[in-house]
């Protein structure tokens, strides 16, 4: 196992902490001694690793509003913040990219400027664009228009087997723009042009 550096347990309490050098892989540790456990490791990289049921806190150690962490509830890893979550790139102060506000909306570019009403807002100072690119060639790019009964009762997509564009509503095919260029409405659609 390791060394220990350094043993702490406080007079009133009955947990004991240990700092150690684990030989085998050469980790800086804090671990719990009264109770079997390693609660943080710092490698020769220095890369932190904290057990699975803590989290970093940013305010204070009770501070669940502000974390990052491994829930092992749901199994994953979680960010929180108590009124969003703001990502930035860049040197100092940095450049916010994206920000996700404590109501779930996702605003990427221009942060402070948004469509109230729209879950994401994509804004820029000049051209902004969304791409949908599949690396097959036979399968299909869409966007899905739905509600409680039906995920997808609208849908606007592109088939790349035929290269062709097509709108869908009320759950039926309503509109087809061909490879061609021949437009077809409330047609059989025939993928032969």
């Amino acid at each position: 196992a390791g060394n220990v550096a350094l043993s702490v347990q406080p007079i009133d309490s009955t947990i004991h902490y240990g700092f150690r050098v684990d030989i085998a892989n050469n980790n800086f540790n804090l671990d719990r001694v009264d109770a079997p456990g390693n609660l943080l490791a710092v490698n020769t990289s220095g890369d932190v690793g904290i057990n699975s049921t803590a989290s970093f806190r940013f305010n204070t150690v009770g501070d669940g509003s502000h974390a990052v962490g491994y829930d092992s509830v749901v199994d994953g890893s979680f960010l929180r913040g108590q009124n969003g979550m703001r990502f930035l790139t860049g040197t100092g102060g940095g450049t916010e990219r994206m920000r996700i506000r404590s109501n779930g909306q996702v605003i990427m570019g221009n942060s402070t400027v948004f469509a109230s009403d729209s879950l994401l807002t994509l804004r820029t100072t000049e051209t902004v664009g969304l791409s949908l690119i599949s690396t097959s060639t036979t399968g299909e790019s869409f966007i899905n228009f739905g509600d409680a009964i039906d995920i997808n009762v609208g849908r606007i997509y592109y088939g790349h087997s035929d290269n062709a564009m097509r709108f869908r509503t009320n759950d039926g095919l309503r509109m087809l723009i061909a490879s061609n260029g021949q437009v077809k409405i409330n047609t059989t659609v025939s993928t032969q042009g």
